[in-house]
Formats: C-alpha cells, structure tokens, sequence
C-alpha cells in the first residue's frame, strides 16, 4: 500500500512537473531565453521606474541632515566635589542606555523646542501624515482631550520632532551621534548643535540640583543642632543667674568621693548619649538605605564582589551582542552574577545586623548609665538640688556640643569623600552644513528603482510564463506526451498558397513524410488527421499534405470525414454537391461514384456534405467503416482521412481504432496543454498509434524558445 501511495504521488509530481514547467527548476541558458523572449517587457518596466524614480527625486522637497557629536567620559564626576574627582568607573552599556534615553528625552525635546520656537514653526507644528496613524484613527473614537490650543499645537511639535531626531551610539566608544532632519539646511545644523549645547546644559543642571539639594538638607540639619547647642548653654548660664551660681561648683567648693563619681558618672553617660545618637543615626540610615550605609560603604568585602559584579555584566554586555540569552555562556554569566549579587546582599545583611546590635548595646548602656544616676542623685542627700540640675544642664550642653561637632566633622568628611556619579559629557564636535541633501539621493534612489525594476520586471515575466499554457517549443511537446513530434510547420493561410513563400510550408511537409519514412520504414497507408479544438490548422495541413504525397508519385486518396462542417470539401469546390461521405455505408451512393477523380494528378477526393450526425450514425458499425477502408487499400497508396477535432464529438475515436497511424496536430502557441493532454489520453485509451505534428510555427519567435530548431527550419 505504502509503495503504491509513492507511486502515485512520484506519478503526480513528474504529471505536473511536464504540464508545467515553468513551475520546474530552470538552468541558465533557460533563463537567457526568458529574459530575451520578454525584452520589451522588461526595458518598459525599468524605464518605467527609472522616469518614476527621477520624477520622485525631482518633486520630492529635499531634506538636509545635520549631525553632532557628544562624548560621554568613561569616569563620574563628583556633584558635591567641584574639585571634580574621577573615580575610574567605566560606563556600562546600560549606561550608554540611558544617555541615549536622556537625549530622545522629552525634557531635552522641550528645551530645545522653547529655546528655538519651534513651535511657531510651520514645519514642526504641520501634522505629518502616517498610514499607521491614519489607519488607527479610523478605528480610535474622536474625544474632547481638553487641551488647549496651544498645548495641542506644542505637542505635535514635540512628535515631530522627535520623529526627525536619531540618536545612535559610535560602537567601540562612549560616543554618541546627533541626527536630525529639516528641509532646511541651516535649520538642521542649528537645531544639531542646539541638542548638544542643550544636553550638556540639561546634565549641569541636573547636577546642580543635586549638590544644592545635599547641601540644603546637611544646612538645614547644621542649623537646627546649633540652635539646640545654643538654647542648652541658655538654659545653663540662666540657671546659674537665677541661683546665684555664677563660679564653677567644681573648682570652689571641696567636694566628696560621691561628688567625684557623680561627675564621672555625668561624663560617662554624656559620652554615652552622644555614642547612642551616632549609632542611632547609623541604625535608621541602614534601615532606610542599606546600600548606603557607611559601614558597607567602607567594607572591603563588599567592595571587591562590586567589583566582580560590574566586571561580570560587562563582560556579559559584550557576549550578548554575539550570542542568545541562552547560550551556555550567557547562562554561566547570569548565574556568576545571581551568586555575586546573593553574597553582596548577605554581606549587607551582616553590616546590617552589626548596626543593629551597636545601636542595642549603645541604647543599654545609656539606660544603665541613667539607672546608676537616680540611684546615685537618690542615695547623695548632702548634694544640693541646685548642683544636680546645674550638672544635668552642663550635661545636656556637652551632649548638644559632641552631636555638633560631630555632625560637622562628618560634612566635612562627606564633602572631601562623598561622590554622586553623574555620567559627564562633552562635545566632541558640532554639526557643518551639509554639501547634499541627506534625502532624496540619487546614489539611493536611483539603484532603488534599478532594483525595484528587475523585482517587478521577474514578477511581470514569472506572471507571463506561468499564464502562458500554451506549448513554445517541440522539446516540451515532447516531454510532456511522450510523443514523437515528426515536424513543425510554419504559419500559413490558403491565400499564401500560391506565394514565393509558401515553399517553406511545403519542404516541412517533405520533412513530415521523411520523419514517416524514418520513423515506420514505410509510411503508413491509412492516415487520419486530427485536433484537439477547432482553429489549430489540421483540415490546412490534410490537404496541402496529400498534395505533397501527390506530387511525390503516390496515388492518394483524400477523405473529408468532418460531417458536422465539412470545411476540407468547403475549401477544395467552389461548388455544392449533391451527396457526401456519410451516404457512402447506408448504399444510397456507391463509393466510386462519389470519388472525384484528379482533383489534382494522383489526388482523388471523396467530399462530404454537411450533416447533423456522426459516423457512428452514418456507418452503423466500426466494421462497416473497415470494410470501405479494406476496398480502397488495394487501389491506393496513402488515404488520407481529415478527421474533426476532438471537442466536436467521437468521430476521431472511431476513426482511430481503423486506420494505421493518426497525425494529431497541435497548433504552436494557441493549443492549451491541458486540453492537449485530455485529447491524447483519450486516444491512447482506444490504442490509438498516435504522432504528433506542430503547426503555426512563428520561427521569429522560436528562436528565443528553441534556437536550435528556429535554426534548422530557417536555414
């Protein structure tokens, strides 16, 4: 079953490999002959598209490109150290990302556009057509924006804009390319330039921001600590003044070993706040910002895997142009820094819980320390009231001073160490005018339509050759009935026949009786000649070919056998008769009376009248039409039966299964395939012997199909 089922699709394959052949695999030399066959189509076309791409560079309004360059430097810039200290960081290419963001940006957009007006400009404020955009406005129901005027005017500007503008990375650098388009050449320059002066101003002033937004915050704290300092030492010299303490208790009055620890107890627990506030201020900061902490800041650990980190992604940044995100070594990779970001975060988490516990233990020991106090003030009744809160007064006042000073030793420190990376730039070079436009080119636009051309000249020619059915050439007739094709003959008309001309029609003729000869040793005796439709020069080719044979000394019977029309006996009298072929087998006529003897030397005819019937009708029987074949054998050497086409009804068949040989003749050009091969199989299936003769011919045209037999029928 399985070798069947191959068989008949290998079957339906080469069936439609051979009725179609264009759809087959072409060589070279093939193609020469496709492209010389169709010359006129294709030099119209591409002089079409020549004159559409001319005409399209001359009305189409050029645009001028300007383009600037900036550079991104490979280090960060400190925003709060205007003494500018590089800290060696190289940009990433989410770096570069973003930069290129930063300059498509729509704040950028807005700078440029307020500082140029260019939404006072036609250019900019004129809606561009787009088909996408069309196509969804079709669709997107019309909705008051309530929006201004001015605003709605200012944002299309803003899409104009931004549809001119390209930004494109230099590969291999930090550099970035500024494009833009205009119709206007200086215009596009300007608003180049302008983008770069204005990217450059917009990371100043981002920066700036920055450092005043730091600054306001530390002053704002500077502030608020002094005030408290000065409010403590107020409240001190106040309580002096009001119980006239104005002299240090501690150097006048002798005190006593309970007075000296209260002192030393005084400064223990002074030490104490001042160590609780700084871990607590440590503990909140890395609750909030644990990446900011100081303590993982300054750790070595943590520093070394960043390190690692940043060199893993860009090691991976550069192995992801070249291979996929699935690739084993982007796998490697990600899982290296999935490992190195985990032991970063666990780092933190340690940091994180050493605050934690600082915080805890500076918390405890300045309550124990208060604890130890009212025990002490409790249990110390010879110290004066006055004393202790005099000595919680100086407390307060030495607490205030330490946080004071120490909040200004770590400014201090933040504003020689602290750093806000803030990728810098540069220009590296502002936009020149243009010497072309950058569009239309003619060094595009011109090889544009070239191309352009040859693509719709091969979709034209691929179209022509795949709707042409017909056959061109005697190898394809060939291949796809596996058929001898014994000649071709030129086109030819009855009025040609007694033109200088003409000669040719008959030495193809001469060539079809050789190709017989050849073929069977000895030409066959009983012809039948026949078509698949009307028009393809069959009943032509029977008579002028028994006039051949004629003239070749062989006695030839000629028979119109085309009841339904009798176009042969219409072609040969001028004059009706009075009986037909058909009245032959009923005995109404005898068949020698109807022979018209020497229609021409050697050629006898045997007419027919046009009659609504087929032979079938007219015989009776196959065996009365061999019978009638049988009595005229013996009297001549070929007779020669034109047949009707094979559309016209059954006749052909008939005729088929009682003669020798039948010549099925195809007309060049004009004959489709599929009804060639519906008339042949049809034959075949009553064993029929069947040549094939191709009739028509135009030779000029043969010659770009099939210049080998265009040269031997010319020659």
């Amino acid at each position: 079953m399985t070798s069947q089922t191959s068989s008949s699709t290998s079957e339906n394959e080469q069936e439609q490999n051979e009725w179609f052949p264009v759809a087959q695999l072409i060589s070279l030399r093939e193609l020469l002959f496709i492209t010389r066959r169709n010359k006129w189509v294709i030099a119209f076309i591409m002089i079409l598209m020549m004159v559409i791409g001319t005409l399209f560079m001359y009305f189409m309004p050029p645009y001028y490109m300007g383009s600037s360059f900036v550079a991104v430097n490979a280090q960060t810039d400190t925003a709060l150290n205007y003494k500018s200290v590089a800290s060696q960081i190289a940009l990433s290419t989410s770096a570069i990302t973003s930069e290129t963001n930063v300059l498509q940006s729509l704040e950028l957009t807005d700078r440029v556009i307020k500082k140029l007006a260019l939404d006072q400009d036609p250019e900019f404020t004129t809606p561009r057509f787009s088909i996408v955009a069309f196509l969804a406005g079709l669709f997107t129901p019309h909705t008051n924006s309530g929006l201004s005027h001015d605003e709605i005017v200012h944002n299309i500007a803003v899409t104009n804009f931004q549809s001119l503008l390209t930004i494109t990375p230099v590969p291999s650098s930090y550099t970035f390319e500024i494009d833009f388009q205009s119709k206007f050449l200086r215009k596009a320059v300007l608003i180049a330039n302008t983008i770069a002066d204005e990217y450059i101003a917009l990371g100043l002033d981002k920066k700036y921001a920055a450092t005043h937004a730091v600054n306001q915050f530390i002053h704002g704290q500077l502030v608020q600590l002094e005030k408290n300092l000065t409010d403590s030492q107020y409240k001190v010299e106040k309580f002096r003044e009001d119980n006239g303490l104005l002299e240090s208790i501690y150097h006048d009055v002798k005190t006593d070993l309970t007075q000296q620890e209260l002192s030393e107890l005084n400064q223990q627990l002074s030490l104490a706040h001042v160590a609780r506030v700084a871990a607590e201020s440590k503990y909140n900061n890395a609750l909030r910002t644990p990446e900011a902490c100081d303590d993982v800041l300054k750790s070595y650990v943590i520093g070394q895997l960043r390190t690692q980190e940043v060199d893993l992604k860009d090691k991976r940044a550069e192995l992801s142009d070249e291979y996929g995100p699935k690739d084993p070594k982007i796998v490697l990779l990600d899982a290296q820094i999935t490992d190195i970001h985990e032991k970063i975060n666990t780092e933190i988490g340690k940091v994180v819980t050493s605050v934690t516990y600082d915080y805890q233990v500076a918390v405890s020991v300045e309550q124990d320390l208060k604890k130890m106090m009212k025990n002490l003030e409790a249990g110390n009744g010879t110290i004066a009231k006055e004393n202790i809160e005099l000595t919680a007064l100086q407390r307060d006042v030495a607490a205030n001073q330490a946080i004071y000073q120490s909040f200004v030793t770590r400014y201090n420190q933040t504003l020689d160490s602290t750093d806000i990376e803030v990728p810098d730039a540069r220009i590296a070079s502002y936009s020149l005018a243009p010497l072309s436009p950058y569009f239309p080119k003619a060094i595009i636009i011109i090889p544009l339509a070239f191309f352009l051309g040859m693509l719709i000249s091969g979709i034209t020619i691929y179209i022509l050759e795949t709707m042409d059915i017909t056959f061109k050439n005697k190898k394809a007739v060939e291949v796809a009935t596996n058929l001898p094709v014994l000649g071709m003959l030129p086109r030819m008309r009855y009025k040609d026949a007694h033109q200088e001309h003409f000669i040719l029609y008959l030495d193809a003729l001469k060539n079809v009786f050789m190709s017989l000869n050849l073929t069977y040793g000895v030409a066959p005796k009983i012809l039948m000649v026949t078509s698949s439709v009307a028009k393809e020069g069959n009943t032509f080719f029977t008579y002028f070919f028994a006039q051949a044979l004629a003239k070749n000394g062989k006695k030839v019977l000629l028979i119109d056998a085309n009841l339904n029309h009798a176009e042969l006996t219409q072609q040969v009298l001028s004059h009706d008769i009075d009986h037909g072929f058909h009245e032959i087998t009923n005995q109404q006529v005898n068949y020698e009376t109807l022979i018209m003897k020497d229609l021409h030397p050697g050629l006898d005819f045997i007419p027919c009248k046009p009659v609504n019937m087929d032979l079938q009708e007219s015989f009776g029987s196959k065996a009365a039409m061999e019978a009638l074949l049988a009595r005229l054998r013996p009297v001549y050497d070929h007779i020669i039966i034109d047949a009707p086409p094979m559309v016209n009804g059954s006749d052909p068949i008939l005729l088929s299964e009682v003669v020798d040989l039948c010549l099925f003749i195809i007309r060049w050009g004009y004959t489709p395939r599929d009804v060639v091969k519906t008339s042949i199989n049809m034959l075949k299936e009553h064993d029929a012997h069947l040549v094939l003769v191709i009739t028509g011919v135009d030779f000029k045209k043969l010659k770009v199909y099939d210049p080998t037999e265009a040269a031997f029928y010319n020659k």
